[in-house]
């Protein structure tokens, strides 16, 4: 009988322990939740914690209230280089980028109404998934890229990396391609993929407008 009250005692402290633990997992800071991945249509973008090319830490959200182009990076895919602007800067660690394929900043005043990059209320967000090997990059590997991309100076353009690793099906399935997210931080289009659900030019883009008109 007397084991009884010691096992009573054992649970009541195992739960005090599991009460205090979960009130720190609330209260310190880089616990908060990342939202769901991938990223769905109609809802709130996940609020990834990421590290940008300075090695700043950031979470997506501090973007929020701004028009973001998204685009999730493999940095050996030739259509990321293209999109980058291999063009003019030839590809990542000597690829061949995608053949016939331009820069996001030739196709956005084409198709987005005029926009461009240099408006203050639009970002463009590489999400680097992928290193060159496939492997999760590093601060150095979103170095790398915005230096060579000749993106590291500019205002409206962020490179960054996940604080986690981001691999995994959703994300390989993902590249290339773009996502657009309004100023509530809501997934309004989706362009990523071999079998994107927008097509990059004649719904993606011509949404923009209207977005930051919003």
């Amino acid at each position: 009988m007397g084991a009884v009250p010691a096992l009573e005692g054992k649970a009541r402290g195992l739960t005090r322990l599991l009460t205090v633990l979960i009130a720190l997992a609330v209260l310190l800071p880089g616990c908060k939740e990342d939202g769901p991945w991938p990223p769905k249509l109609g809802q709130r973008y996940p609020d990834l914690q990421v590290i940008d090319h300075h090695g700043n830490k950031r979470r997506l959200s501090d973007f929020a209230g701004k028009v973001l182009l998204v685009e999730p990076v493999g940095m050996n895919c030739p259509a990321c280089n293209a999109y980058a602007g291999a063009q003019f800067n030839g590809g990542f660690n000597g690829l061949t980028p995608q053949e016939g394929l331009a820069s996001i900043e030739q196709y956005l005043p084409d198709y987005g109404g005029g926009v461009t990059l240099g408006q203050s209320d639009l970002v463009l967000i590489h999400l680097v998934l992928y290193d060159f090997f496939k492997e999760a990059p590093d601060v150095e590997d979103a170095r790398m890229w915005a230096e060579h991309f000749g993106l590291d100076q500019r205002p409206n353009v962020h490179v960054v990396i996940g604080a986690r690793d981001m691999r995994g099906r959703a994300s390989f399935d993902m590249v290339p391609g773009f996502h657009l997210v309004d100023r509530q931080f809501m997934l309004r289009k989706d362009s990523t993929g071999h079998r994107p659900r927008h097509n990059l030019y004649s719904e993606l883009l011509p949404e923009i407008p209207a977005l930051l008109a919003n």
